[in-house]
Protein backbone atom coordinates (compact mmCIF):
# COMPACT_ATOMS: atom_id res chain seq x y z
CA UNK A 1 0.00 0.00 0.00
CA UNK A 2 1.65 3.65 -0.75
CA UNK A 3 2.57 6.03 2.10
CA UNK A 4 -0.71 8.46 1.00
CA UNK A 5 -3.68 5.79 1.05
CA UNK A 6 -2.07 4.35 4.92
CA UNK A 7 -2.20 8.01 6.07
CA UNK A 8 -5.72 8.49 4.82
CA UNK A 9 -6.75 4.87 6.46
CA UNK A 10 -5.36 5.96 9.42
CA UNK A 11 -6.56 9.68 9.18
CA UNK A 12 -10.52 8.24 8.79
CA UNK A 13 -10.02 5.87 11.57
CA UNK A 14 -8.52 9.06 13.50
CA UNK A 15 -5.31 7.54 14.09
CA UNK A 16 -3.50 10.98 13.97
CA UNK A 17 0.10 10.87 15.65
CA UNK A 18 0.70 7.29 13.49
CA UNK A 19 0.14 10.14 10.32
CA UNK A 20 2.58 12.09 12.41
CA UNK A 21 5.39 9.17 13.43
CA UNK A 22 5.23 8.20 9.74
CA UNK A 23 5.52 11.24 7.89
CA UNK A 24 8.08 13.42 10.61
CA UNK A 25 10.46 10.25 9.42
CA UNK A 26 10.34 11.44 6.05
CA UNK A 27 12.56 14.46 5.25
CA UNK A 28 10.98 17.22 3.89
CA UNK A 29 12.61 17.33 0.67
CA UNK A 30 11.73 13.86 -0.04
CA UNK A 31 7.73 14.35 0.95
CA UNK A 32 5.19 15.57 -1.71
CA UNK A 33 2.20 18.01 -1.49
CA UNK A 34 0.01 15.58 -0.69
CA UNK A 35 1.92 14.08 2.03
CA UNK A 36 2.76 17.55 3.60
CA UNK A 37 -1.14 18.58 3.47
CA UNK A 38 -1.61 15.07 5.43
CA UNK A 39 0.72 15.76 8.23
CA UNK A 40 -0.93 19.49 8.65
CA UNK A 41 -4.12 17.87 8.67
CA UNK A 42 -2.76 15.81 11.47
CA UNK A 43 -1.27 18.32 13.36
CA UNK A 44 -4.42 20.30 13.45
CA UNK A 45 -6.62 17.28 14.28
CA UNK A 46 -4.44 16.01 17.77
CA UNK A 47 -3.97 20.36 18.38
CA UNK A 48 -6.84 21.19 21.23
CA UNK A 49 -6.66 25.01 21.46
CA UNK A 50 -4.57 27.47 22.06
CA UNK A 51 -2.20 25.81 24.43
CA UNK A 52 -1.68 23.48 21.21
CA UNK A 53 -0.79 26.45 19.14
CA UNK A 54 2.85 25.27 18.26
CA UNK A 55 1.04 21.99 16.27
CA UNK A 56 -1.03 24.77 14.39
CA UNK A 57 1.73 26.79 13.38
CA UNK A 58 3.68 23.87 12.30
CA UNK A 59 0.52 22.82 9.99
CA UNK A 60 0.58 26.38 8.97
CA UNK A 61 4.70 25.66 8.17
CA UNK A 62 3.54 23.05 6.13
CA UNK A 63 0.96 25.04 4.23
CA UNK A 64 1.72 28.22 2.98
CA UNK A 65 4.10 26.74 0.50
CA UNK A 66 1.44 24.58 -1.19
CA UNK A 67 -0.73 27.92 -1.64
CA UNK A 68 0.54 28.88 -5.15
CA UNK A 69 -0.82 25.49 -6.64
CA UNK A 70 -3.73 24.80 -3.87
CA UNK A 71 -5.23 27.76 -3.37
CA UNK A 72 -8.15 26.93 -5.56
CA UNK A 73 -8.70 23.64 -3.98
CA UNK A 74 -10.97 22.99 -0.73
CA UNK A 75 -9.12 20.76 0.84
CA UNK A 76 -6.00 23.56 1.43
CA UNK A 77 -8.52 26.68 1.77
CA UNK A 78 -10.48 24.49 4.94
CA UNK A 79 -7.58 23.32 6.44
CA UNK A 80 -5.79 26.61 6.24
CA UNK A 81 -8.74 28.13 7.94
CA UNK A 82 -9.01 26.00 10.61
CA UNK A 83 -5.22 25.92 11.50
CA UNK A 84 -5.64 30.13 11.50
CA UNK A 85 -8.65 29.47 13.76
CA UNK A 86 -6.85 27.42 15.97
CA UNK A 87 -4.15 30.12 16.78
CA UNK A 88 -7.41 32.28 17.71
CA UNK A 89 -6.72 34.47 14.43
CA UNK A 90 -10.46 34.17 13.05
CA UNK A 91 -10.49 36.86 11.19
CA UNK A 92 -7.67 35.51 8.81
CA UNK A 93 -9.43 32.24 8.99
CA UNK A 94 -12.86 33.40 8.12
CA UNK A 95 -10.64 34.33 4.78
CA UNK A 96 -9.81 31.11 3.79
CA UNK A 97 -13.01 29.46 5.00
CA UNK A 98 -15.01 31.82 3.31
CA UNK A 99 -13.13 30.00 -0.52
CA UNK A 100 -13.83 26.58 0.58
CA UNK A 101 -17.40 27.91 0.72
CA UNK A 102 -17.45 28.55 -2.77
CA UNK A 103 -15.66 25.59 -3.64
CA UNK A 104 -18.36 23.43 -1.50
CA UNK A 105 -21.31 25.56 -0.28
CA UNK A 106 -22.94 22.63 1.31
CA UNK A 107 -20.45 21.41 3.90
CA UNK A 108 -21.23 21.27 7.09
CA UNK A 109 -17.96 21.80 8.86
CA UNK A 110 -17.48 24.63 6.41
CA UNK A 111 -20.55 26.24 7.50
CA UNK A 112 -19.62 25.75 11.96
CA UNK A 113 -16.54 26.76 11.10
CA UNK A 114 -17.39 30.03 9.83
CA UNK A 115 -20.33 30.36 11.94
CA UNK A 116 -17.65 30.10 15.30
CA UNK A 117 -15.23 32.82 12.92
CA UNK A 118 -18.23 34.80 13.09
CA UNK A 119 -19.24 34.64 16.76
CA UNK A 120 -15.80 35.82 17.83
CA UNK A 121 -16.34 38.38 15.27
CA UNK A 122 -19.08 39.68 17.31
CA UNK A 123 -18.03 38.44 20.39
CA UNK A 124 -14.10 38.30 20.45
CA UNK A 125 -12.45 36.66 22.87
CA UNK A 126 -8.64 35.39 23.43
CA UNK A 127 -7.34 32.44 25.71
CA UNK A 128 -4.39 35.29 25.84
CA UNK A 129 -4.35 38.94 25.31
CA UNK A 130 -1.89 41.40 23.78
CA UNK A 131 -1.34 42.20 27.40
CA UNK A 132 -0.73 38.83 28.52
CA UNK A 133 1.70 38.46 25.56
CA UNK A 134 3.24 41.21 26.31
CA UNK A 135 4.22 40.22 29.38
CA UNK A 136 5.20 37.18 28.39
CA UNK A 137 7.57 38.89 26.13
CA UNK A 138 9.21 40.75 28.23
CA UNK A 139 10.05 37.65 30.44
CA UNK A 140 11.22 35.66 27.75
CA UNK A 141 13.48 39.31 27.33
CA UNK A 142 14.86 38.72 30.75
CA UNK A 143 15.91 35.36 30.29
CA UNK A 144 17.91 36.10 27.64
CA UNK A 145 19.50 39.42 28.43
CA UNK A 146 22.70 38.09 30.23
CA UNK A 147 23.27 36.10 26.94
CA UNK A 148 22.73 39.62 24.79
CA UNK A 149 24.77 41.65 26.80
CA UNK A 150 27.35 38.89 26.53
CA UNK A 151 27.25 38.91 22.47
CA UNK A 152 27.15 42.79 22.48
CA UNK A 153 30.45 42.90 24.63
CA UNK A 154 31.77 40.83 22.24
CA UNK A 155 30.96 41.89 19.25
CA UNK A 156 30.67 45.72 18.59
CA UNK A 157 27.15 47.04 17.36
CA UNK A 158 28.70 48.35 15.06
CA UNK A 159 30.24 45.07 13.41
CA UNK A 160 27.91 42.37 11.17
CA UNK A 161 27.41 40.02 14.00
CA UNK A 162 25.22 42.81 15.65
CA UNK A 163 22.18 41.37 13.61
CA UNK A 164 22.48 38.01 14.99
CA UNK A 165 22.04 39.82 18.40
CA UNK A 166 18.78 41.79 17.08
CA UNK A 167 17.48 38.91 15.75
CA UNK A 168 17.51 36.98 19.13
CA UNK A 169 15.91 39.69 20.57
CA UNK A 170 13.51 40.66 17.99
CA UNK A 171 12.54 36.67 18.96
CA UNK A 172 11.45 36.96 22.19
CA UNK A 173 8.95 40.21 21.38
CA UNK A 174 7.18 38.05 18.06
CA UNK A 175 5.45 36.10 21.28
CA UNK A 176 3.40 39.34 21.62
CA UNK A 177 3.88 41.04 18.05
CA UNK A 178 3.82 39.55 14.09
CA UNK A 179 6.42 42.38 13.56
CA UNK A 180 8.61 43.44 16.33
CA UNK A 181 11.27 45.42 13.99
CA UNK A 182 14.10 45.57 16.99
CA UNK A 183 16.91 47.09 16.45
CA UNK A 184 19.72 47.18 19.04
CA UNK A 185 21.80 50.05 19.34
CA UNK A 186 24.49 52.15 21.66
CA UNK A 187 23.01 54.62 23.50
CA UNK A 188 24.59 57.50 25.99
CA UNK A 189 25.36 55.36 29.12
CA UNK A 190 23.26 52.47 28.15
CA UNK A 191 22.74 50.11 25.23
CA UNK A 192 19.29 50.84 23.60
CA UNK A 193 16.46 49.18 21.97
CA UNK A 194 14.53 50.49 19.08
CA UNK A 195 11.09 49.27 18.17
CA UNK A 196 10.77 50.30 14.42
CA UNK A 197 7.37 50.35 13.09
CA UNK A 198 8.42 50.23 9.87
CA UNK A 199 6.25 52.45 8.19
CA UNK A 200 3.53 50.31 9.87
CA UNK A 201 0.79 52.47 12.41
CA UNK A 202 -0.17 48.75 13.23
CA UNK A 203 3.25 48.30 14.42
CA UNK A 204 3.45 51.81 16.11
CA UNK A 205 0.44 51.25 18.39
CA UNK A 206 1.09 48.06 19.85
CA UNK A 207 5.01 49.03 20.11
CA UNK A 208 3.80 51.34 22.45
CA UNK A 209 1.99 49.28 24.91
CA UNK A 210 5.05 47.05 25.02
CA UNK A 211 7.57 49.62 25.49
CA UNK A 212 4.87 51.22 28.16
CA UNK A 213 4.64 47.75 29.76
CA UNK A 214 8.50 47.09 29.88
CA UNK A 215 9.97 46.41 33.79
CA UNK A 216 12.04 48.52 35.59
CA UNK A 217 14.99 46.12 35.74
CA UNK A 218 14.98 46.13 32.11
CA UNK A 219 15.95 50.05 31.98
CA UNK A 220 18.86 49.40 34.25
CA UNK A 221 20.77 48.23 31.01
CA UNK A 222 18.63 49.82 28.28
CA UNK A 223 17.30 52.92 27.18
CA UNK A 224 13.88 52.11 24.90
CA UNK A 225 12.76 54.00 21.68
CA UNK A 226 10.20 54.23 18.85
CA UNK A 227 10.98 54.62 15.75
CA UNK A 228 14.74 54.87 13.84
CA UNK A 229 16.15 57.92 15.24
CA UNK A 230 17.76 61.10 13.62
CA UNK A 231 21.54 60.26 13.23
CA UNK A 232 21.91 62.98 10.53
CA UNK A 233 24.66 60.66 9.34
CA UNK A 234 24.20 57.11 7.34
CA UNK A 235 26.87 54.75 6.80
CA UNK A 236 25.78 51.37 4.85
CA UNK A 237 28.15 49.24 2.94
CA UNK A 238 25.54 47.00 0.52
CA UNK A 239 27.69 45.07 -2.08
CA UNK A 240 30.87 47.18 -1.82
CA UNK A 241 29.04 50.28 -2.65
CA UNK A 242 29.37 52.94 0.70
CA UNK A 243 25.83 54.81 1.22
CA UNK A 244 26.24 58.16 2.52
CA UNK A 245 23.84 60.76 3.68
CA UNK A 246 26.04 63.47 1.94
CA UNK A 247 25.19 61.98 -1.03
CA UNK A 248 21.61 61.83 -1.23
CA UNK A 249 19.37 64.72 -2.69
CA UNK A 250 15.53 65.22 -1.48
CA UNK A 251 12.78 67.45 -3.09
CA UNK A 252 9.67 68.96 -0.95
CA UNK A 253 6.85 69.13 -2.89
CA UNK A 254 3.04 69.87 -1.56
CA UNK A 255 0.78 68.50 -3.76
CA UNK A 256 -2.72 69.74 -3.15
CA UNK A 257 -1.88 69.80 0.48
CA UNK A 258 -0.09 66.96 0.74
CA UNK A 259 3.39 66.49 1.46
CA UNK A 260 5.84 64.52 -0.63
CA UNK A 261 9.56 63.36 -0.12
CA UNK A 262 11.71 62.38 -3.30
CA UNK A 263 15.55 61.26 -3.19
CA UNK A 264 17.95 60.94 -5.69
CA UNK A 265 21.14 59.27 -5.30
CA UNK A 266 23.94 58.26 -7.89
CA UNK A 267 25.06 55.63 -5.67
CA UNK A 268 21.33 53.86 -6.40
CA UNK A 269 22.38 53.70 -9.99
CA UNK A 270 25.30 51.60 -9.26
CA UNK A 271 23.46 49.08 -7.45
CA UNK A 272 22.55 45.82 -9.77
CA UNK A 273 19.45 45.98 -11.62
CA UNK A 274 17.71 42.96 -10.22
CA UNK A 275 18.04 45.06 -6.64
CA UNK A 276 16.07 47.36 -7.70
CA UNK A 277 13.72 46.04 -4.84
CA UNK A 278 16.11 47.67 -1.80
CA UNK A 279 15.92 50.92 -3.30
CA UNK A 280 12.49 52.14 -1.47
CA UNK A 281 13.89 51.25 1.70
CA UNK A 282 16.91 52.53 0.84
CA UNK A 283 15.18 55.73 0.20
CA UNK A 284 13.32 55.72 3.25
CA UNK A 285 16.39 54.72 5.44
CA UNK A 286 18.10 57.97 4.28
CA UNK A 287 15.01 59.92 5.37
CA UNK A 288 14.46 58.66 8.59
CA UNK A 289 18.44 59.17 9.42
CA UNK A 290 17.68 62.91 8.41
CA UNK A 291 14.60 63.28 10.32
CA UNK A 292 13.42 60.64 12.22
CA UNK A 293 11.15 57.61 11.30
CA UNK A 294 8.01 58.56 13.25
CA UNK A 295 7.80 62.37 11.77
CA UNK A 296 8.73 60.88 8.58
CA UNK A 297 5.69 58.54 8.81
CA UNK A 298 3.42 60.68 9.69
CA UNK A 299 3.83 63.69 7.34
CA UNK A 300 5.01 61.85 4.04
CA UNK A 301 5.26 58.19 4.23
CA UNK A 302 7.53 56.66 1.66
CA UNK A 303 9.86 58.90 -0.19
CA UNK A 304 9.69 58.59 -4.11
CA UNK A 305 12.61 57.25 -5.42
CA UNK A 306 14.19 59.26 -8.60
CA UNK A 307 16.47 58.11 -11.26
CA UNK A 308 17.34 61.47 -11.75
CA UNK A 309 17.70 64.61 -10.04
CA UNK A 310 14.82 67.24 -10.48
CA UNK A 311 15.79 70.22 -12.40
CA UNK A 312 14.47 72.60 -9.22
CA UNK A 313 17.67 73.40 -6.60
CA UNK A 314 17.45 70.16 -4.15
CA UNK A 315 17.88 70.04 -0.39
CA UNK A 316 21.12 68.29 1.08
CA UNK A 317 19.77 65.92 3.50
CA UNK A 318 21.96 67.12 6.24
CA UNK A 319 20.05 70.35 6.12
CA UNK A 320 16.80 68.46 5.39
CA UNK A 321 15.29 68.54 9.19
CA UNK A 322 16.26 72.53 9.56
CA UNK A 323 14.09 72.97 6.36
CA UNK A 324 11.64 71.24 7.23
CA UNK A 325 11.32 72.76 10.99
CA UNK A 326 11.19 75.98 9.05
CA UNK A 327 8.02 75.31 7.10
CA UNK A 328 6.11 74.82 10.19
CA UNK A 329 6.12 70.51 10.43
CA UNK A 330 6.64 69.77 14.50
CA UNK A 331 8.98 66.29 13.93
CA UNK A 332 8.63 65.12 17.56
CA UNK A 333 10.01 62.06 18.67
CA UNK A 334 8.15 61.50 21.49
CA UNK A 335 5.29 58.54 20.52
CA UNK A 336 3.08 59.77 22.90
CA UNK A 337 2.59 62.70 21.09
CA UNK A 338 1.53 60.69 18.10
CA UNK A 339 -1.30 59.05 20.42
CA UNK A 340 -3.01 62.24 20.84
CA UNK A 341 -2.88 63.80 17.24
CA UNK A 342 -6.69 63.40 16.37
CA UNK A 343 -7.36 64.50 12.44
CA UNK A 344 -10.63 65.45 11.28
CA UNK A 345 -11.06 63.06 8.32
CA UNK A 346 -15.00 62.77 5.83
CA UNK A 347 -17.39 59.99 4.98
CA UNK A 348 -19.73 59.52 2.47
CA UNK A 349 -22.19 61.06 4.70
CA UNK A 350 -20.02 64.34 5.43
CA UNK A 351 -20.23 64.45 1.46
CA UNK A 352 -24.04 63.78 1.04
CA UNK A 353 -23.55 60.77 -0.54
CA UNK A 354 -24.19 57.32 1.16
CA UNK A 355 -24.76 54.53 -0.68
CA UNK A 356 -28.01 52.82 -0.50
CA UNK A 357 -26.26 49.43 0.00
CA UNK A 358 -24.25 51.42 3.19
CA UNK A 359 -27.91 53.14 4.53
CA UNK A 360 -28.58 51.98 8.00
CA UNK A 361 -25.19 50.23 8.74
CA UNK A 362 -23.07 51.26 11.54
CA UNK A 363 -20.39 54.25 10.76
CA UNK A 364 -22.41 55.04 7.64
CA UNK A 365 -23.82 58.44 9.36
CA UNK A 366 -20.83 60.03 10.46
CA UNK A 367 -21.07 63.53 9.43
CA UNK A 368 -17.77 64.70 11.62
CA UNK A 369 -14.97 62.25 12.91
CA UNK A 370 -11.68 62.46 14.51
CA UNK A 371 -8.98 59.88 14.28
CA UNK A 372 -5.11 58.61 15.71
CA UNK A 373 -5.37 55.87 13.42
CA UNK A 374 -6.17 57.05 9.65
CA UNK A 375 -4.76 54.36 8.28
CA UNK A 376 -7.55 51.42 10.23
CA UNK A 377 -10.65 54.56 9.00
CA UNK A 378 -9.46 54.35 5.64
CA UNK A 379 -8.97 50.39 4.79
CA UNK A 380 -12.64 50.20 6.70
CA UNK A 381 -14.24 52.02 4.36
CA UNK A 382 -12.71 50.33 1.62
CA UNK A 383 -13.58 47.07 2.81
CA UNK A 384 -10.25 45.99 3.65
CA UNK A 385 -9.20 43.87 6.74
CA UNK A 386 -5.70 43.84 6.27
CA UNK A 387 -5.01 46.02 9.99
CA UNK A 388 -7.30 44.20 11.38
CA UNK A 389 -6.24 40.85 10.82
CA UNK A 390 -2.95 42.31 11.72
CA UNK A 391 -4.11 43.27 15.09
CA UNK A 392 -6.59 40.77 16.08
CA UNK A 393 -3.55 37.82 15.36
CA UNK A 394 -1.86 39.34 18.40
CA UNK A 395 -4.56 39.24 20.59
CA UNK A 396 -5.75 43.17 20.19
CA UNK A 397 -9.18 44.37 18.91
CA UNK A 398 -9.83 47.25 16.60
CA UNK A 399 -13.36 48.49 17.52
CA UNK A 400 -16.02 50.70 18.55
CA UNK A 401 -18.81 51.44 20.70
CA UNK A 402 -21.71 53.65 19.40
CA UNK A 403 -24.77 54.51 21.02
CA UNK A 404 -27.91 56.79 20.30
CA UNK A 405 -27.14 60.51 21.24
CA UNK A 406 -28.72 61.61 24.92
CA UNK A 407 -30.08 64.86 22.54
CA UNK A 408 -30.96 64.40 18.62
CA UNK A 409 -29.18 67.78 17.70
CA UNK A 410 -26.55 67.45 14.96
CA UNK A 411 -22.91 66.56 15.78
CA UNK A 412 -22.12 69.46 17.83
CA UNK A 413 -24.16 69.37 20.64
CA UNK A 414 -23.10 69.97 24.25
CA UNK A 415 -24.30 67.53 25.97
CA UNK A 416 -23.60 64.94 23.79
CA UNK A 417 -20.19 65.76 23.40
CA UNK A 418 -20.17 65.67 27.20
CA UNK A 419 -21.26 61.99 27.64
CA UNK A 420 -19.14 61.00 24.93
CA UNK A 421 -16.46 62.37 26.80
CA UNK A 422 -17.54 60.88 29.90
CA UNK A 423 -17.57 57.35 28.54
CA UNK A 424 -14.17 57.83 27.29
CA UNK A 425 -12.88 58.88 30.32
CA UNK A 426 -14.88 55.67 32.37
CA UNK A 427 -12.55 53.85 29.45
CA UNK A 428 -9.91 54.99 30.15
CA UNK A 429 -9.43 55.48 34.03
CA UNK A 430 -11.45 52.14 34.74
CA UNK A 431 -9.85 49.65 32.54
CA UNK A 432 -6.30 47.68 33.49
CA UNK A 433 -3.47 49.97 32.93
CA UNK A 434 -3.09 49.91 28.84
CA UNK A 435 -6.01 47.85 28.31
CA UNK A 436 -6.98 50.37 25.49
CA UNK A 437 -5.73 52.87 23.13
CA UNK A 438 -7.99 55.37 22.08
CA UNK A 439 -8.10 55.98 18.95
CA UNK A 440 -11.31 58.24 17.21
CA UNK A 441 -14.15 59.82 18.23
CA UNK A 442 -17.51 60.50 15.55
CA UNK A 443 -20.72 61.65 15.82
CA UNK A 444 -23.42 61.25 12.89
CA UNK A 445 -27.53 62.13 12.39
CA UNK A 446 -28.19 58.26 14.18
CA UNK A 447 -25.48 57.23 16.31
CA UNK A 448 -22.14 58.35 18.32
CA UNK A 449 -18.94 56.81 18.39
CA UNK A 450 -15.71 55.85 20.15
CA UNK A 451 -13.02 54.25 18.47
CA UNK A 452 -10.27 52.29 20.06
CA UNK A 453 -8.09 49.17 20.39
CA UNK A 454 -8.82 47.11 22.83
CA UNK A 455 -5.41 45.20 24.51
CA UNK A 456 -7.39 43.36 26.67
CA UNK A 457 -11.18 43.26 25.01
CA UNK A 458 -12.93 41.28 27.51
CA UNK A 459 -12.08 44.29 30.24
CA UNK A 460 -12.90 47.16 27.92
CA UNK A 461 -16.15 45.82 27.41
CA UNK A 462 -17.33 44.79 30.98
CA UNK A 463 -16.23 48.83 32.26
CA UNK A 464 -18.36 49.89 28.91
CA UNK A 465 -21.08 48.08 29.35
CA UNK A 466 -21.21 49.00 33.18
CA UNK A 467 -20.72 52.73 32.09
CA UNK A 468 -24.42 51.82 30.29
CA UNK A 469 -26.10 50.53 32.42
CA UNK A 470 -25.48 53.42 34.68
CA UNK A 471 -26.27 55.70 32.37
CA UNK A 472 -28.47 54.11 29.62
CA UNK A 473 -29.06 55.25 25.93
CA UNK A 474 -32.32 54.66 23.90
CA UNK A 475 -29.61 51.86 22.18
CA UNK A 476 -25.64 50.91 22.26
CA UNK A 477 -23.08 48.17 21.45
CA UNK A 478 -20.14 47.19 20.11
CA UNK A 479 -18.91 46.00 16.87
CA UNK A 480 -15.15 45.05 15.47
CA UNK A 481 -13.36 47.44 12.65
CA UNK A 482 -13.89 44.34 10.32
CA UNK A 483 -15.79 43.88 7.39
CA UNK A 484 -17.12 40.08 8.60
CA UNK A 485 -18.18 41.72 11.82
CA UNK A 486 -21.66 42.93 12.95
CA UNK A 487 -23.04 45.16 15.83
CA UNK A 488 -23.32 43.92 19.17
CA UNK A 489 -26.45 45.32 20.62
CA UNK A 490 -26.59 46.26 24.06
CA UNK A 491 -29.83 47.85 24.70
CA UNK A 492 -30.95 44.91 27.08
CA UNK A 493 -28.91 45.57 29.56
CA UNK A 494 -31.00 47.40 31.46
CA UNK A 495 -34.40 46.63 30.13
Amino acid sequence: MELISQCENWFREKKYSLIIKALENISKNYRNPALDLMLAKAYINIAHGWEDRNLYRKALILLRPLEGQSSHEFEWNYWTGKAFLGLEQFSRAIKYLRKAQEIKPNSAKVQLAIKECKSLLIKPRFSETFLTRTANAWRAFNDIEPELLEMIQKFPLASKKIGEVSDKADKAFEIAMSTPGLVLAQGNAKYGLIFSPKGNWANFFEQCIVVSQSPQYVRQNWEIFIGALPTNYMNLVLFGIEFCSKDALVWLDNINGNYKLSVYSSKLATLPKNLKDIYPQLATDYIDNAIGELPRMKFFGKPEVLELPKVKPPIPMHELCATLKKEGFDLSLDPMLYLVDFEPYETSATKGVVPESEYGKARSDILKGYTTFKDLILEYSKKKNDIADRLISDGAIPGFIFFSPPVKDGPDNEENMDFSKKLQRELVDKTKPQAITLTGVASGFAWWYVDFIAWDIANVLEVAKEFFRQNPPLFCGFQVFHTESEPDLWQWLWK
